[in-house]
């Protein structure tokens, strides 16, 4: 009887594997990387929805001292009570547009991670990821969710990269004119 050896991990790859594909634990990593990003926007929306409480009765313990103040006798305590009442709200307002960039930088995770979902789905089927039109559809889905001015440079940028690796051709990036180094 012969002896059979345990087989190594190139022999056991997946057919998708031996075809250049990613393997299932590529796969997997994706995945996981999709429900961390998940998992952090949960906990940290739970924080801003706890914060938004607190600046709603801010806001509206704000309004009430004004209103109280205006009952005051004309002075500098209503003078100084009004000025304070007015650098809180300032505040606020500091901390409400510190609180839309969040919403928007949740926005761009949630997207992240509708994309490498997608990726993942793909992956996960050889056949569909061998399909150029499989990839073309994400391409364009992340195209067209790439909206912002912001976010053109990047998208810009990367499809560059993308171009050079195919081509073959790598330049390096010439300095910016306008950019003085010292």
């Amino acid at each position: 009887m012969k002896k059979t050896q345990p087989a190594n991990r190139e022999q056991t790859a997946t057919p998708a594997a031996t075809a250049g594909l990613p393997s299932r634990e590529t796969v997997a990593l994706l995945q996981l990387a999709t429900t961390r990003i998940a998992h952090a926007i949960h906990d940290s929306d739970q924080s801003i929805v706890s914060l938004m409480g607190s600046f709603t009765a801010m806001a509206a313990a704000l309004q009430q001292i004004g209103d109280t103040t205006q009952q005051l006798p004309a002075g500098p305590v209503r003078e100084n009570l009004h000025q304070q009442r007015d650098m809180a709200a300032q505040h606020v307002q500091t901390i409400i547009i510190a609180l839309q960039f969040y919403d928007r930088m949740t926005q761009r995770l949630n997207l992240t991670s509708h994309i490498l979902d997608m990726a993942a789905q793909i992956l996960s089927d050889p056949q569909e990821a061998g399909t150029p039109g499989s990839w073309g559809e994400l391409q364009q889905l992340i195209e067209s969710k790439y909206t912002l001015d912001a976010d053109q440079p990047l998208l810009n940028g990367t499809a560059h990269k993308a171009g050079q690796k195919k081509s073959g051709k790598h330049r390096p990036k010439k300095p910016d004119p306008d950019i003085e180094l010292f």
